[in-house]
């Protein structure tokens, strides 16, 4: 018998196959993986999500009733795309705008007419944030050797 995921796995996979689906980035959206490249058989352009390790509150907030804690979870979105010759960061850039624009379009029809939230089709997400995101050349963090987006994002969501 298999395990159900927990609320917060189930938000992270919707997460990403909503964000690979809406950037059109098919089988090139993951969670939680730090190797990737050409050796890896890797798409590009691709992105993975992580867990902002240096972002998180510990301490959850009760909400009115007390029987469940919002939960805030600070992600970190990584985008890889080729290097243009003469321009090296703009595919990266427009990546990390296919993606912001992604994360848009699920707040957006998350929003009910009647004043309802429904992110991600779950009453569970209270909030998305979107933070603002950074590109860096090939090598600017010592690793990498195709240009790649930083984009920072918080997911808040009730959890039993």
């Amino acid at each position: 018998m298999e395990e159900e995921d927990p609320v917060r796995l189930t938000i992270l996979k919707r997460f990403t196959d909503e964000i690979a689906s809406r950037a059109g980035l098919p089988d090139a959206v993951f969670r939680g993986r730090d190797y990737f490249g050409e050796n890896e058989g890797d798409p590009t352009p691709m992105a993975t999500i992580f867990e902002d390790i240096a972002g998180g509150d510990d301490y959850p907030a009760q909400t009115k009733d007390g029987a469940a804690s919002l939960v805030s979870l600070p992600l970190i979105l990584v985008g890889f795309d080729h290097e243009d010759r003469l321009n090296p960061t703009d595919p990266a850039t427009r990546l990390m705008y296919r993606v912001i624009n992604a994360i848009k379009g699920i707040k957006a029809d998350g929003r009910k007419r009647n004043g309802d939230l429904l992110y991600l089709g779950m009453e569970a997400v209270d909030r998305i944030e979107i933070g603002s995101g950074h590109v860096y050349p090939a090598g600017a963090d010592g690793a990498t050797n195709i240009a790649f987006f930083r984009l920072p994002v918080t997911l808040v969501y009730a959890e039993d």
